[in-house]
């Protein structure tokens, strides 16, 4: 009886070490989650910037006639 009892007492040692490790990769696998939503989200402002820009500088260059500003600038 003491063997039995020994023996489901190291393996429920056994499984709680396990649920611990596993508990462990799940809570890093969502801190990544969150750092690559926030990555994403940065990722598609910078994207909806950079369209913003494009689109200034091409009005710029339609309000110039196709001329180049950079000369203007100079002066």
């Amino acid at each position: 009886m003491d063997r039995k009892m020994e023996a489901l007492h190291q393996q429920l040692q056994k499984m709680r070490r396990e649920k611990e490790l596993q508990e462990d990769a799940l809570y890093a696998i969502r801190q990544k989650q969150v750092r690559l939503e926030s990555v994403g989200s940065e990722l598609f402002h910078m994207e909806r910037e950079k369209s913003n820009l494009v689109a200034q500088a091409h009005e710029v260059w339609q309000g110039n006639h196709g001329r180049s500003v950079a000369h203007a600038v100079e002066i």
